[in-house]
């Protein structure tokens, strides 16, 4: 006996089924496309932070990944950088508050654009103050160049 089933049904069926199994949606790529492997990440507890304010602990680089190399500035051959000023949150994510950028005018953009993605998704465990967590300013710069 043939089993048959609707357009809805399976739509139903698909639907729960994704429902089900959340974990099969976690990402296993980076921002920038990348899987995560260890030359694309950046070592916990990397120092990347200096405080620019009194804290009794500093910001801890917890995981994150190291900004791509634009590639359209790797085939032109572009050096350039970018300085990122961010804000590591209680919680340990990070908000970009400022980005500034050095090289050709027409590169400049994608050192920037690549440096905030990276910093953007960069976790750490947080500033404490008085045993609590308490958000802090960071800056970090960044140097695209082309090994000659």
């Amino acid at each position: 006996m043939p089993v048959r089933f609707s357009v809805p049904s399976m739509l139903l069926v698909s639907l729960g089924m994704l429902l089900a199994f959340p974990a099969a949606a976690v990402s296993e790529y980076d921002v920038f496309g990348r899987p995560f492997k260890e030359d694309n990440m950046i070592p916990a507890g990397t120092r990347l932070c200096k405080p620019t304010e009194k804290v009794e602990t500093a910001p801890v680089f917890a995981k994150g990944v190291k900004p791509l190399y634009p590639f359209g500035n790797l085939l032109d051959r572009k050096d350039g950088s970018a300085t990122i000023r961010f804000r590591v949150n209680e919680d340990g994510s990070t908000t970009v508050i400022a980005s500034e950028t050095s090289g050709s005018s027409t590169a400049r953009k994608w050192f920037g654009n690549h440096a905030v993605m990276a910093v953007g998704s960069w976790l750490f465990q947080p500033a404490q103050r008085a045993g609590a967590p308490v958000a802090l300013e960071c800056e970090v710069r960044f140097n695209f160049a082309i090994q000659r």
